[in-house]
This record gives C-alpha cells, sequence and structure tokens, in this order.
C-alpha cells in the first residue's frame, strides 16, 4: 500500500515521514489543481483527481489516486484518461451518483486550438477500480478573452467544466 501523501509547500511528505518532490508527475500539488470527492454512499472512499502536462507537448492525462480505508493508505496514482500526445483534459471533477457510480467530468483540449474543447466524461462503476471509455457530452466553443491590441488570446477559465459538471451528471442519474 502507497503511504498517504500530504503536501506541505513544495514538499510532500508521506505518513511514515519519507519526503518527495512535490513536482513529481504522480502527486498533486497546488500548482497542479486536484479535486478531491469524499465518496457520500462509503465513507472509506476519497478519490483524488487531476491532471498533467507531459513535457515537450506530450499530452496531457487525466491521473487519479483512491483510499478504501479512510485515508490509511493510498493506491498508487495512475492515468484514467490519456488522451494522446499534443492533447490534454482540464478541469477534472469527479461526482458519485446515488448508486455509488463514479462520474469524471472533464474538457478535452485537442491540439492549438485553445477555444475548442470537447465536454466528456469517464464512468466506473467499481469505485475507480476501472474506468469507461469517454462519452462526449457536448463541443464547447468558449470565445475566451484576448489582449485588445495584440489579438493574442489571455488565459481565462473559460475552458473548465467544473461549474458545469454537476449539471451534467445530474442529467445522467437514472
Amino acid at each position: 500500500a502507497t503511504p498517504m501523501i500530504l503536501v506541505l509547500g513544495s514538499t510532500a511528505a508521506s505518513r511514515d515521514g519519507a519526503e518527495a518532490d512535490a513536482a513529481d508527475a504522480d502527486t498533486p500539488s497546488p500548482a497542479r489543481p486536484m479535486d478531491i470527492t469524499a465518496d457520500p454512499t462509503d465513507a472509506r472512499h476519497v478519490y483524488v483527481v487531476w491532471d498533467r502536462l507531459v513535457a515537450g507537448n506530450g499530452g496531457g492525462p487525466t491521473w487519479f489516486a483512491r483510499t478504501t480505508d479512510g485515508g490509511a493508505t493510498w493506491e498508487a496514482a495512475r492515468p484514467i484518461r490519456d488522451p494522446g500526445p499534443g492533447n490534454q483534459t482540464i478541469g477534472n471533477v469527479i461526482v458519485v451518483l446515488p448508486d455509488g457510480t463514479l462520474v469524471n467530468a472533464f474538457n478535452e483540449l485537442v491540439g492549438d486550438a485553445p477555444t475548442t474543447a470537447t465536454i466528456r466524461i469517464i464512468r466506473s462503476s467499481d469505485k475507480g477500480a476501472t474506468w469507461s471509455a469517454p462519452i462526449t457530452v457536448a463541443t464547447l466553443l468558449a470565445i475566451g478573452v484576448f489582449d485588445p491590441d495584440s489579438q493574442l488570446p489571455i488565459r481565462d477559465a473559460s475552458l473548465l467544466p467544473a461549474v458545469g459538471a454537476a449539471t451534467v451528471v445530474e442529467t445522467l442519474a437514472p
């Protein structure tokens, strides 16, 4: 079992006192926003999901970790959605449906098209052990914000699905 990891500034410390670099791809950090979801159907389960960019335009897969024993131990982090080289996921949010099914909602960006994204979900009916293929919910055509002088795009939150994730999931609930 993997020891629980707590992020403390720029160093992650495990429960057994070992230290690890918080920039490690397998460790969420303040520089790598994450979504933490407690399972309302089973208090022993907590899920963490985040996206990470791979250097050299290698893409941005969705990473996932969970505890099944109330945080005493954590499973090793692993990718659950890899959109391929040059593509990335962003804004991952996990919601637990009343029947215990996990739904991870996210936006998937393809290549260098900063104003086009696909809103997608993946589902897990076994508390995160396995995940479905992605299901496309809609195409997001965010206009975003542009510098009025240079007309270059300015990074904003227009491609993040967090606000609408609960609505998407509610629509899918039985």
